[in-house]
């Protein structure tokens, strides 16, 4: 016994090794992107004004950016630092795939599980970026994993409602996409027990949603910034299918064939029992079916993000169809080719990033050695996200100005440094300069430059 444990244990250890790998192969992007750079900004507020920006402005909860105002006090301001969270948090989530997985379908399924763990593109992207989407995939499976002891094995033992009120709670709190799953619950929890037999489950489940009801409201109440979303279109069928391709990233020619292979031989074998995946199979779908409804009046759905909370069960579902197979030759030969899919994709994604020449903090140290203290720096919409975050880890103290003709008409000294991005506004403002000042000068990238919101810089000066 000791002995397959000891070998159980020695290949949960070197598959989780693989996925950190993985993890650490992969290029990180050379600087911030906005999202990151806007967490990150918000962080340097107080407490209250980080509240009352996210009730009022930014449309998230406030667990994921105190994290990142803990990590930044403790550990000081750099990328490194910020990204290591989702790394960590990639890390956590094999613990439930791998635990999750062994429940539902044995062993096999719990190694597989892990497998796409270590190899899921979707997964890997995420860990090297400070943002909350590695955190919300953890705490998505963690609570799935003590909601399946809640539904499923009627384990009520207090460490199971403990901690599936912890991470339900604290992913309520970390993205609204949170809701989602919690409704997803309550949905399979009426339909496996409409004759609710057991109230345990539903006041425990109510009182998670109870919890984050404080929130809710004040947020329903004070929200204001309703054009945040406004480059968010309204899904449509297309919108599901482009979110199915992250899912299997890289991987889908693959997943595909095997599944059915698998699905073939688990009905002529009659080991495939869907009783134990059609739930997670529900599950999945409802929380796809309620962001795509919810929509179509708020914009909350945009693929290749928030929909992360989904992988571990996808994940789980696959593995489960994938163990059907009981040969080992067969288990070994799609783990190497998952693995190998997914080394293809994170090379073509590091060939691309190895070939940038500049990003937004290349070109603000350009601006730096160009720029003196009496002169401006004049943004607008998103340039003025990472123009603030480095411009402050550069330590330039220039005055910034958000675009507005009247405040520049004011200003009889000094340059001024125009940073520019492609879209329908940097035409107008770019006119207006032309047509009242004097172009001296213009910081252009160097191509390829990392796709990010400051493509260039126009210094000009008054006639």
């Amino acid at each position: 016994m000791k002995k397959v444990l000891k070998s159980e244990y020695a290949w949960v250890m070197g598959i989780v090794l693989i996925g950190i790998s993985l993890s650490i192969f992969l290029s990180a992007y050379i600087s911030f992107w906005i999202d990151e750079s806007m967490v990150v900004n918000l962080s340097y507020e107080n407490n209250s004004t980080i509240i009352s920006e996210l009730l009022i402005k930014e449309a998230h909860p406030p667990i994921y950016y105190f994290l990142i105002k803990a990590i930044r006090i403790i550990f000081g301001d750099k990328e490194l630092y910020f990204r290591l969270i989702s790394f960590l948090f990639f890390g956590l989530i094999s613990i439930y795939v791998f635990l999750l997985g062994r429940e539902i379908g044995g062993k096999s399924t719990g190694f597989f599980s892990l497998i796409l763990w270590s190899s899921n593109y979707f997964l890997l992207f995420y860990s090297k970026q400070a943002r909350p989407y590695a955190m919300l995939a953890f705490l998505s499976v963690a609570s799935l994993y003590y909601f399946y002891h809640l539904l499923i094995l009627k384990d009520f033992r207090t460490k199971n409602i403990g901690f599936y009120l912890i991470f339900t709670i604290i992913g309520l709190y970390t993205n609204y996409w949170f809701v989602l799953i919690l409704l997803s619950q309550l949905i399979i929890l009426f339909i496996t027990d409409i004759k609710i037999e057991n109230r345990k489950i539903w006041l425990i489940l109510i009182s998670a949603g109870l919890s984050f009801l404080p929130w809710a409201i004040l947020y329903l109440i004070k929200f204001k910034n309703y054009s945040v979303g406004e480059f968010i279109s309204k899904p449509n069928l297309g919108t599901i299918w482009e979110s199915l391709v992250y899912f299997g990233w890289g991987q889908w020619w693959l997943i595909i064939p095997a599944s059915i292979c698998c699905i073939i031989y688990g009905t002529l074998k009659k080991n495939l029992d869907l009783n134990k995946i059609k739930w997670l199979i529900y599950y999945f779908f409802i929380v796809i079916g309620l962001a795509f409804l919810i929509s179509q009046f708020v914009p909350i759905y945009t693929p290749g993000r928030r929909e992360i909370v989904l992988v571990p069960i996808f994940i789980i579902t696959i593995s489960y169809i994938f163990s059907r197979i009981e040969d080992r030759w067969w288990q070994i030969s799609v783990s190497v080719l998952m693995i190998l899919f997914t080394y293809q994709t994170i090379l073509g994604f590091n060939a691309q990033a190895n070939a940038w020449q500049s990003s937004d903090i290349s070109l603000m140290q350009e601006v730096q050695t160009q720029a003196k203290k009496e002169d401006y720096f004049v943004v607008y919409k998103l340039t003025d996200v990472n123009v603030s975050y480095y411009g402050r880890r550069l330590r330039m103290n220039n005055n910034k100005i958000y675009f507005s003709t009247t405040t520049i008409s004011q200003i009889d000294h000094g340059k001024f440094f125009v940073f520019l991005t492609d879209d329908n506004v940097s035409s107008s403002v770019i006119k207006y300069f032309d047509s009242n000042m004097t172009r001296v000068g213009e910081i252009i990238p160097k191509q390829p430059h990392m796709p990010t919101w400051i493509n260039r810089v126009i210094i000009y000066e008054k006639s």
